[in-house]
């Protein structure tokens, strides 16, 4: 769903966005400021299928940080379940993504909300809604 392109600045790039979304997602210019970065959480299964994979990066480290709690956090991760549509047992087991906001002050994520979120199946994938929930 989403390809962190990195060039002169850094931005998520959403190939197929549905009405009402952006195609780009641009973060911080540079660490270490006050604005808004974007991260993307994914789990994937692993070659063997036998596993999971947590990917977590964002434009700048700030997203990278606000990304980690998300998954790392229970009230987070129950936000990020509510968000995906899944009941608290289903998300340490079902392939998703997430395009999440941070609020930065000075370099430090202060709360984050979520910007859209996808289940991944096997062989295609699935777009389950974009929304906007506040998570701290």
């Amino acid at each position: 769903m989403f390809t962190l392109v990195i060039g002169r600045s850094k931005f998520f790039f959403k190939k197929k966005p549905r009405p009402g979304d952006q195609t780009t997602y641009q973060g911080l210019g540079e660490t270490g400021i006050t604005g808004g970065d974007y991260a993307d959480i994914a789990l994937v299964p692993n070659d063997s299928q036998q596993g999971s994979i947590l990917i977590l990066q964002g434009t700048q480290q700030e997203g990278t940080e606000a990304a980690g709690g998300c998954p790392a956090e229970p009230e987070r991760r129950g936000t990020l379940r509510q968000a995906l549509g899944l009941s608290s047992d289903r998300i340490e087991k079902l392939p998703f993504e997430a395009l999440i906001r941070a609020r930065v002050v000075e370099g430090t994520p202060v709360s984050e909300s979520i910007v859209a979120t996808r289940i991944i199946h096997q062989n295609s994938s699935l777009y389950v809604g974009s929304t906007y929930l506040q998570l701290a």
